[in-house]
């Protein structure tokens, strides 16, 4: 295995880390760089297999993403190389291999890549026990991430937070925060989760990186959903905006938005459920989640997550919401009842299913009372199959024997009407 050396003298890196191509890639649509790709432009190859690696715009892919970085890479691009060691490194999308990471992090210094030539700097302030290579990794950080290198404002923001010899005068959030600005945003993520977790003498500052994932996550960073979700639940619901379910199924250009989206639940399996109907259609959801709600079907459900490609929603959060009824009543003063010929006092009223929920049958409680006397008479209605955004109309009636004392007949009689357990 090739030794990784660091020079006496580092060698003075492109002014903006990246070329000036790589980052007009960055800003191009999907078509347009195929476009450039198909006709070997390494930079639009290595921005698709970004794209692919981050699911930016399309169904994320890590077999993908390295065919991309590989086209990349066999046309002499550096910074594909980078990407490929990172994918060995780790063991993304490929075996985890550290042999040929290193081979391939050495490939792209030969290149001339100013994301492995950082990636050398960075190892170096880390593991070098010599000071004064230490000290010229800083300084070449320090003019990297002046000139606007957001890989570079990460790496010398880590390294200033972990005692780095050279700060040039500068705390390490300062360069964090320019980072989280990157146009990559995988670095924007990366400084946002430092500033989260807090590194070396930099404390953990979780309102802030709140603040800052919240922003990457409406800029439909995908891992910047997860984060969020796991430090503010609101927030994250906030940044997802309600979308229907024919517009998920059939807008491509919904890949990767954070929505929301609501309907009755046809079927659940264990990571798989389904939400629609044969009119609206059916969305595929995959609960990424950890849940304990009534997820039976038939019911109405809320999810909030993005959108994997059309038609399928990656579910962060989900309610099911609980069903919800409003009575309304009026006391009639006692009259002749037809069929009787009796005097009684009657209660109309009127149900509404207020919920989004079905409800298969609800208990009404109907009570007419005299205050003065403490005399009452109740009657339970049982009023079944509501569906959800209807009403049903009942009455009851009760004799004057039942509710006046015979020594108070002329005292006040009210009525109370309540709701007893609901199925559904």
């Amino acid at each position: 295995m090739k030794a990784l050396r660091l020079t006496a003298v580092l060698l003075v890196l492109a002014s903006a880390g990246w070329s000036q191509t790589t980052r007009q890639a960055m800003h191009l649509n999907l078509a347009q760089l195929r476009k450039l790709a198909d006709k070997g432009d390494t930079a639009a190859q290595c921005e698709i297999g970004r794209r692919h690696l981050i699911g930016k715009g399309m169904k994320q892919s890590e077999a993908e993403a390295a065919v991309w970085f590989g086209k990349a890479a066999a046309g002499g691009s550096g910074d594909a190389l980078y990407e490929l060691f990172l994918m060995s490194r780790d063991g993304v999308g490929m075996t985890k291999d550290a042999a040929k990471a290193e081979k391939l992090l050495n490939e792209a210094i030969e290149q001339d890549s100013s994301k492995a030539r950082i990636e050398l700097a960075s190892r170096t302030i880390q593991n070098s026990a010599d000071v004064a290579a230490s000290d010229a990794a800083v300084a070449e950080l320090t003019t990297l991430a002046r000139s606007g290198d957001a890989f570079a404002q990460l790496s010398l923001g880590k390294a200033i937070a972990n005692g780095a010899s050279k700060s040039a005068g500068t705390d390490a959030i300062q360069w964090l925060l320019k980072a989280t600005t990157a146009d990559d945003e995988r670095i924007a993520l990366q400084s946002a989760r430092v500033i989260r977790d807090g590194e070396g003498s930099l404390r953990a500052d979780t309102a802030r990186a709140i603040t800052l994932i919240r922003r990457l996550a409406e800029k439909e960073v995908r891992a910047a959903h997860v984060d969020l979700v796991k430090l503010s639940p609101d927030s994250y619901r906030g940044v997802c905006k309600e979308q229907s379910i024919e517009r998920v199924i059939r807008d491509d250009r919904l890949i990767g938005a954070p929505v929301q989206l609501q309907g009755m639940l046809v079927s659940a399996e264990k990571g798989r459920w389904t939400i629609g109907s044969e009119k609206q259609g059916i969305v595929r959801v995959k609960p990424e989640l950890e849940t304990s709600i009534d997820v039976t079907p038939g019911r109405f459900v809320r999810v909030w997550g993005w959108v994997d490609e059309p038609g399928v929603v990656q579910a962060l959060l989900a309610e099911v919401p609980d069903p919800k009824v409003e009575v309304s009543f009026r006391l009639t003063e006692p009259r002749i009842m037809k069929g009787t010929w009796k005097e009684k006092f009657v209660v109309n009223g009127e149900l509404r299913n207020t919920g989004r929920q079905h409800v298969n049958s609800v208990q009404v409680l109907v009570r007419v009372f005299q205050p003065d006397s403490g005399k009452e008479d109740t009657e339970t209605l049982t009023i079944t199959d509501l569906p959800a955004g209807q009403r049903r109309v009942f009455t009851a009636a009760f004799t004057i024997e039942s509710v006046k004392a015979a020594d108070n007949q002329t005292g006040v009689v009210q009525a109370e009407v309540t709701t007893g357990p609901i199925e559904w």
